[in-house]
């Protein structure tokens, strides 16, 4: 919640927890005064069902599809939440384009997702052939209708930061999340990803407007939340970004 309590005007703000779960963030939102609702795709869904929700009914709204259009008007909300939800969908780009729909003009969205560039699961990806991850990864065994329990789309960050821009909202903070410090000796490694994602984001000629991203995904990609944290955990602002449609 540092994430939240640090937007100018919190918590005189008007939140939407989009796919709240049982309403934990929800609920201290809420308890924060913050005007809060949240939302669910299905009251029947058993992954949801297990506990009690804490938060009343009248503060969720069910059946809301995240691959559809929202169901709220324009420049309606202060704070859009998106934690734990995009590495469930097979695509989540239209997704943040309604984030930023709905989002007053000076909104802000909070997201957190598996952090699949951590240097833990750069390594296990070498290794491994896939990336270290928390959660169900889907699997043969995974039926079709229970594909939305599992973490089948992890997003690498730069894709997100890209897709981000694009739908007009802007990285603006990272926090720490879970780490395990006893990984921390791959700071060692530090000076050769540094060098790595420079060489890597310099390699060709680009505009104005592409070497600007580049600058600001390498401060990204290279910091110790991204390295080190087992989630991304970041703000991103609204903006009036140029390749915005």
């Amino acid at each position: 919640m540092g994430l939240a309590r640090g937007i100018l005007g919190y918590p005189n703000l008007k939140a939407l927890d989009l796919s709240c779960g049982q309403g934990e963030i929800l609920n201290v939102l809420v308890q924060d005064g913050c005007d809060g609702r949240g939302t669910r795709y299905t009251d029947e869904d058993p992954f949801v069902a297990r506990r009690e929700p804490l938060v009343g009914a009248g503060l969720v709204d069910d059946g809301v599809d995240l691959t559809k259009r929202l169901p709220y008007e324009d420049d309606s909300w202060d704070l859009v939440l998106l934690t734990e939800v995009i590495e469930h969908m097979a695509d989540f780009t239209a997704l943040l384009q309604e984030v930023d729909r709905i989002l007053e003009p000076d909104g802000h969205l909070i997201l957190s997702a598996p952090n699949i560039q951590r240097i833990h699961s750069r390594v296990w990806f070498l290794l491994a052939g896939h990336h270290k991850i928390i959660g169900h990864r889907p699997g043969w065994g995974t039926a079709y209708s229970e594909m939305y329990a599992c973490h089948q789309n992890p997003p690498p960050f730069p894709l997100l930061h890209t897709s981000l821009y694009q739908a007009g909202l802007t990285v603006k903070e990272m926090r720490y999340t879970r780490v395990k410090w006893r990984h921390a000796y791959w700071a060692a490694l530090w000076p050769l990803i540094a060098l790595a994602t420079r060489r890597e984001l310099r390699k060709r000629k680009c505009s104005s407007l592409e070497a600007e991203g580049r600058d600001d995904l390498y401060g990204w990609m290279t910091s110790g939340p991204m390295l080190f944290s087992e989630q991304i955990a970041l703000l991103a602002a609204r903006s009036q970004a140029p390749s915005r449609t």
